[in-house]
C-alpha cells in the first residue's frame, strides 16, 4: 500500500494510517510468534523432564547392573574356591592311595628281589644238600609271591577318583542369567 498522498495513479493512504495498520499486523505476528515461543519453551521443559527421567532411570539401571555383576562375581569366586578345594581334597586322597600302592609295590619288589637273590645264591653256591633242604620252603615262598595281587588290582584303587571339570552353562545361558538391557522410546 502506498503512503504518499500525491500519487494519483493508484490508491493511497495516510502514513499514520498505514503505520497503524502495519503496527497491528506486526502485533498479530508477534502474538503468533509469542505463542510459538511458549510452545517451544514448553517442549524444552518437557525435554528437560524427559532427560532427567532418562538420567534417573539410567542411573538406576547402572546400579542394578553393578549390583547384579557384583553378586555374580561373589558367587563365581565362592564357587571357584569350593571347586578348587574339592579338587585339592580329591588330589590329596588320590595321592595318599598312590603312595600306599607305591609302598606296597616297592615292598613286593623287595621281597621278590630278595627271593631271587637268595635262590640264585643257593643255586650257585649251595650244596646239593642245602638245595634239597631249602627247595620246599622256596617253592612255597615262590607260590606266595606269585599269588600276590597284580599291580592292576592295586592300581584300580587309584582310578576310583577321577578329577574332571565341566561347565554346562553356555555363554548365551550366562547372558540370560545375567540379564538383558532393553532400550526403547522415541525423542
Amino acid at each position: 500500500m502506498c503512503y504518499m498522498k500525491e500519487h494519483k495513479l493508484h490508491d493511497f493512504s495516510e502514513v499514520s494510517e498505514v503505520a497503524g495498520e502495519l503496527s497491528n499486523e506486526l502485533g498479530a505476528y508477534c502474538n503468533d510468534v509469542d505463542k510459538k515461543a511458549v510452545e517451544f519453551s514448553e517442549r524444552l521443559n518437557k525435554l528437560a523432564e524427559r532427560e532427567k527421567m532418562l538420567l534417573d532411570k539410567t542411573s538406576k539401571v547402572e546400579k542394578e547392573i553393578e549390583d547384579r555383576t557384583d553378586e555374580l562375581k561373589r558367587w563365581i569366586d565362592k564357587r571357584k574356591v569350593e571347586l578348587i578345594n574339592e579338587a585339592m581334597e580329591s588330589k590329596r586322597k588320590e595321592q595318599k592311595v598312590i603312595e600306599n600302592v607305591r609302598h606296597e609295590l616297592e615292598g613286593r619288589l623287595m621281597m621278590m628281589d630278595s627271593f631271587n637273590k637268595y635262590s640264585e645264591q643257593l643255586r650257585q653256591k649251595g650244596s646239593a644238600c642245602d638245595i634239597a633242604r631249602e627247595v620246599n620252603g622256596l617253592r612255597v615262598r615262590a607260590k606266595e609271591l606269585l599269588e600276590l595281587g597284580s599291580s592292576d588290582d592295586l592300581l584300580s584303587e587309584t582310578r576310583a577318583a577321577e578329577v574332571t571339570f565341566s561347565c554346562v552353562v553356555s555363554v548365551d545361558k550366562l547372558k540370560e542369567i545375567f540379564g538383558e538391557l532393553i532400550l526403547g522410546g522415541t525423542v
